[in-house]
Parts: C-alpha cells; structure tokens; sequence
C-alpha cells in the first residue's frame, strides 16, 4: 500500500497487541483510504503473492465495506475494511502514526493511536453483546500499558458520543486507572 500510495493503518487485534497485551490473532485488519482509480494498481502489486478478487474491491469500495485477500503460501487471510466517511473512523484515521517495525531496512507500519484502538475494541465489544474476554482483555491491555500518556479528554468525549461511556469507566476502573 505504501508503493501504491494507499493511505491505511493497521488494526484490530495485531494493532491492540503492540500497543497492549500481546496475542496471537489468526487475521490481519488494515484499514484502507482506497479508491477506485488505484484498484487495478493494487491487485497487480499483489497479485503474485496473494490471491484478491477485484471485482470484491471494487464492491467494497462501493459499499464502504470490506473485502479480504489471501497470501497464498502460507494461507493466511488478511482483512481490508475500507475507509467509511464517519466521524471517528475519520478522526482515528487522521491520528494514526507511524511505527517502525523492522530496522536494516527499516519499515514502518501505520497504527491508530492507543485511544483510537481502545475505542474501537469497545464498539466491537458492545456489537458482540459484551462477551468476548479476547475484546475485554485487549481492552485493558492497551489501558494498562498506556496507561497515564493516553488522552482521556479525547477518550471521554467519543465514549460519550457512542454511548460506550459505562463500558469505558467500567475498563478504567478494571485497568486500575
């Protein structure tokens, strides 16, 4: 994506585990800022290693959904949801940042912010009616890790606006902030 010029940031549980609380996770979540002029780009740059349908990405781009692609030697699946014009999606996409993760040569990988994946890992918790310790433990992971340097102004204010407020206060309390 970053020869391609595809604005992403890397998400979802690999994400929750280099800001928090290690794991393992079977799936790779980016989200991508992808456009329908830079489809064809992509899937050639990533066609000899993974299998990508275009017409899935194409529909994705349409539908402000997701599409996934599979590399093909070890089978791994890797989940791309397309950048949605809402608020906090847009919000967590303008804070992302850049994080080195391999050096000689180096490589960087962009991330939501702490805040960001926190407030994300909550949405998901809510949607799966708050039953998922890998949601929960991810949660208090990044809270725990994070702990004083986090934003909580900016944490508080989307918790109140997406109604996650109790849920949040609930973590902190947990998290021992």
């Amino acid at each position: 994506m970053d020869s391609i010029g595809i604005p992403y940031l890397l998400g979802g549980s690999l994400a929750s585990s280099l800001l928090g609380e290690p794991r393992s996770t079977a799936v790779l979540d980016f989200v991508a800022d992808l456009s329908p002029e830079l489809v064809s780009a992509f899937v050639e740059a990533i066609a000899p290693d993974f299998y990508v349908s275009e017409s899935a990405i194409r529909e994705a781009i349409a539908g402000e959904s997701s599409f996934n692609i599979l590399h093909q030697a070890t089978m791994s699946k890797v989940d791309i949801f397309i950048l949605k014009n809402q608020p906090l999606e847009r919000s967590e996409f303008q804070r992302r940042r850049a994080v080195a993760v391999r050096q000689d040569p180096e490589r960087s990988l962009f991330l939501p912010t702490a805040e960001d994946i926190i407030l994300q890992k909550l949405i998901l918790y809510r949607l799966g009616r708050e039953i998922s310790d890998r949601q929960w433990r991810d949660i208090l992971g990044v809270l725990k890790l994070q702990g004083n340097t986090l934003d909580f102004d900016y944490l508080w204010q989307w918790a109140e606006e997406l109604n996650l407020l109790e849920l949040l206060n609930r973590a902190l309390g947990e998290s021992g902030l």
